[in-house]
């Protein structure tokens, strides 16, 4: 009862501070980290208490913002759901994949060329369940937020999940109707934004290649 109520530490509450959990680190070594820190002051009881909770086998890894004062019970909470820092990554409407390829690995911190490179990839259509060749028009243009330090794949796969659940059966009536596949249809999307100035351009353009077609 005592551990359920106590607060973290001694010194003055509200100050936020950033901690790092590495991967793989054993759950001394995540007390010891927030003794540091000074967001807990009994490292045995705290180990106790989480054990009684069956949380020391599941701190996620990561880097989290702790409200000094916070007390045991939320701030384990927080470590266990994995609730860390996350930054902001926004793909707008009509980026080709050359320019997804160039945020992206302003993000990851890979060669954006290496980067595009993996998105065309025709494997990755098979890989992600979408129809390709490769990823370009299924990665979906939106605002995400990850942690910081996440894979390439990760994000690639929160993109293409977010494609997925868009294309609902409105989407494939509408191919049928215009005898289109869905490929065709995303590649005739992707076209049109790519070349639209403006948003009101797109039924004129889209009209175009349609009749193309």
């Amino acid at each position: 009862v005592v551990a359920c109520s106590a607060s973290s530490s001694d010194a003055p509450p509200g100050e936020v501070l950033e901690v790092t959990i590495p991967a793989g680190a054993s759950f001394g070594v995540v007390a010891d980290t927030l003794v540091a820190r000074e967001l807990v002051r009994y490292p045995g009881l705290f180990g106790l208490f989480a054990r009684v909770r069956g949380n020391d086998r599941e701190i996620r890894a990561g880097q989290y913002r702790v409200t000094r004062g916070t007390r045991w019970v939320p701030l384990l909470d927080q470590l266990v759901e994995g609730r860390v820092i996350t930054l902001s990554l926004t793909i707008p409407e009509g980026f080709t994949i050359e320019q997804v390829a160039q945020r992206l690995a302003a993000w990851t911190g890979d060669e954006a060329a290496d980067v595009a490179a993996r998105l065309y990839a025709e494997p990755n259509a098979e890989r992600w369940g979408v129809p390709g060749p490769g990823l370009e028009g299924y990665l979906f243009p939106d605002t995400y937020r990850f942690a910081p330090g996440v894979s390439l794949d990760s994000i690639v796969s929160v993109m293409v999940e977010r494609y997925r659940s868009l294309w609902t059966e409105r989407w494939q009536a509408r191919a049928d109707s215009l005898r289109m596949t869905e490929q065709e249809l995303t590649t005739l999307a992707s076209i049109v934004q790519a070349e639209a100035l403006q948003v009101d351009e797109m039924p004129m353009i889209s009209g175009v290649y349609h009749n193309r077609l």
